[in-house]
């Protein structure tokens, strides 16, 4: 099934499928670096953070994350595959709710509150950036900063 994106201006070029839109970070955002990681790509794994997309199954340190709604999972794989950088709100909500539905300020918050709160016991947190977008990051612990200031 392919998916096609309705986004277009003089200044980039058309982006036709769903696959180009994840792949173009320019169409998300002004954020200097390396693509997006491959929308092929079935699983991520970074040693503590495992996301197999397929199988809408997510672990941290080897624990899963069984309570996920199915929401939940398509926001945290969509900032996982932009690889720590920004993601808009608009990008993940055409990810997750793509035309169904019109941006929903509210409703976004809401599914963005209980994925932060669902997160932070595994110390991943989703970090907003005013006028950017958001992307997740693993919080490290006070006591951890202060042993690695020594």
């Amino acid at each position: 099934m392919e998916l096609k994106a309705i986004r277009s201006s003089e200044s980039q070029p058309e982006i036709t499928t769903l696959g180009e839109m994840i792949l173009s970070h320019e169409s998300v955002t002004n954020y200097p670096g390396p693509e997006f990681s491959d929308p092929g790509d079935t699983v991520y794994d970074d040693g503590y953070l495992r996301v197999e997309y397929e199988r809408f199954y997510v672990s941290c340190g080897g624990r899963p994350l069984y309570h996920l709604s199915r929401r939940e999972f398509l926001i945290l794989s969509r900032l996982v595959r932009a690889a720590g950088r920004p993601v808009t709100k608009e990008e993940i909500w055409a990810c997750v709710w793509g035309d169904a539905a019109t941006f929903n300020a509210g409703n976004f918050r809401v599914h963005i509150a209980n994925l932060r709160r669902k997160l932070a016991p595994y110390e991943l947190d989703i970090v907003a950036m005013v006028n950017v977008g958001y992307h997740l990051e693993r919080v490290v612990a006070q006591e951890d900063r202060n042993e690695q200031a020594r």
